[in-house]
């Protein structure tokens, strides 16, 4: 599902949460956060931090990822102030990323 505003974030965790049969406290507390943050969350009344967000994506069994107005090179595709959608995208696995920048920071503590 492709999520543009934080309202529509807030959606799906709230259809997520569903799926799992949860309330917002067992969410909560399945995830790692207040109940009030998972309301404001789901209600859009609320700028998560992105590594608080990244992690509660993670444990309620979501995935992240990133499209690039790029090809492999890195190269622009399109003019980037044109229509988004006309773009070709390449998919970036945002958690692949985020566990190899992980792991090297866990070598070096």
């Amino acid at each position: 599902m492709k999520v543009s505003t934080k309202h529509e974030l807030g959606l799906l965790l709230a259809d997520r949460r569903r799926q799992l049969g949860m309330t917002q406290q067992e969410f909560a507390d399945h995830v790692g956060v207040p109940r009030l943050w998972v309301a404001q969350v789901e209600t859009g009344k609320t700028n998560p931090t992105l590594s608080r967000l990244l992690e509660v994506v993670r444990r309620a069994g979501l995935s992240l990822s990133l499209d690039s107005p790029h090809d492999d090179r890195g190269r622009p595709q399109g003019d980037l102030a044109a229509d988004q959608r006309s773009t070709p995208r390449r998919r970036v696995n945002l958690d692949a990323h985020l566990s190899r920048f992980t792991n090297t920071a866990r070598g070096h503590e």
